[in-house]
């Protein structure tokens, strides 16, 4: 594949930012790039993409940062289960899937394996499809810091909006998290 020779790439940053025709990602892009800590903006404003390869980051052991990852994707209409699974190192959620118009629904299990995440600052921002949010999306993570407008303009979110709160946050950081 494309990264096959490629074992001590510690960064993706902006890999793909803007690539505008790019519909698809490759099964196993990521499969041989252990190293990696840099997500940031890799597939932002790949306004065509249509689809996330499920394991895309199975192989990412020692990934800290998702910010923006797929920031401004549009036609993503769907999230596939586990796609952070193996990424326990990683802490910056901000913006990864801000401006995902297309997702309608979140994999329950996406953080599942994120322990240490900290940083979920507009994560959903504006993904105005949005509907349903997985109860104890959020469970178990001691460590966040802030939820800063994470579901801000998903004003068709309906179910489970309190579920969020029973464990995270306040009315304050609530009103802050769809704040929009």
């Amino acid at each position: 594949g494309l990264f096959d020779n490629c074992p001590n790439v510690e960064s993706f940053h902006n890999t793909f930012l803007g690539c505008v025709s790019l519909k698809n990602i490759p099964a196993g892009l990521f499969d041989n790039c252990p190293n990696v800590k840099n997500f940031r903006a890799t597939f932002g404003s790949c306004s065509s993409l249509e689809r996330i390869p499920a394991g895309l980051f199975d192989n990412c052991p020692n990934v800290e940062s998702f910010q923006s990852t797929f920031n401004g994707c549009s036609n993503i209409k769907e999230i596939p289960k586990g796609l952070f699974k193996n990424c326990p190192e990683a802490v910056q959620f901000q913006q990864t899937f801000s401006i995902c118009s297309g997702l309608t629904s979140i994999p329950s299990d996406i953080f599942a394996d994120s322990i240490n995440m900290s940083i979920f600052a507009e994560t959903f921002y504006d993904c105005f499809n949005l509907t349903y949010i997985p109860s104890g999306l959020f469970d178990g993570r001691p460590n966040v810091e802030s939820f800063k407008r994470t579901f801000a303009y998903c004003r068709n979110v309906v179910s489970n909006v309190p579920e969020l709160w029973k464990t995270h946050g306040s009315t304050k950081e609530h009103a802050a998290c769809f704040n929009g």
